[in-house]
């Protein structure tokens, strides 16, 4: 006997991806060190802050089964680099 969660065979899918990042970074020479470049920047990800989950709750008795989870929202990063 199968038991199914659902229909038969139709699961569905996750929802939508939808992801919109964007980097800014400045380059300069390092004072004394002219032979040496930095970048120094901002990294955006996810602009937009739609919901992009990698999870679903797969777990029978929980009375969230079938539910998406384990999204990551707008997140903001700094950057320094050094070229040698």
């Amino acid at each position: 006997r199968l038991e199914f969660v659902g229909r038969r065979n139709m699961a569905g899918r996750f929802p939508r991806y939808i992801s919109l990042d964007a980097q800014i970074t400045k380059g300069f020479t390092i004072p004394k060190f002219e032979k040496h470049r930095a970048r120094i920047g901002v990294a955006i990800f996810n602009i937009t802050n739609h919901f992009n989950p990698r999870d679903i709750q797969n777990n029978l008795g929980s009375p969230r089964v079938g539910d998406f989870f384990n999204s990551f929202g707008t997140t903001v990063r700094g950057k320094f680099e050094i070229d040698f």
